[in-house]
């Protein structure tokens, strides 16, 4: 990997650990409690399934979590707030 590539990954995944720390600090004056959260980034109108990510939560539970969001997705369902929500 060259430096220049090597450098942007880094500015990204900065980028990632700063807005994960807003999300931290934000989620819980929103929702009442601590949440988990996932937050992916993938490039517009380029085709690609790859997609950034970060999150607070493990690997497990992140599968779960989009296994079920994607099956809502596909059967067009209407999405119920989050248990906390206000």
């Amino acid at each position: 990997m060259n430096r220049s590539v090597a450098k942007t990954e880094a500015i990204h995944a900065e980028g990632l650990r700063i807005l994960a720390s807003i999300l931290e600090a934000f989620l819980p004056d929103v929702y009442g409690q601590r949440m988990g959260f996932v937050l992916m980034v993938t490039p517009f109108g380029e085709g690609t399934k790859r997609a950034d990510y970060i999150s607070n939560i493990d690997r497990e539970t992140i599968v779960g979590v989009l296994r079920e969001k994607a099956r809502r997705f596909e059967e067009n369902e209407d999405f119920q707030p989050a248990a906390g929500a206000a």
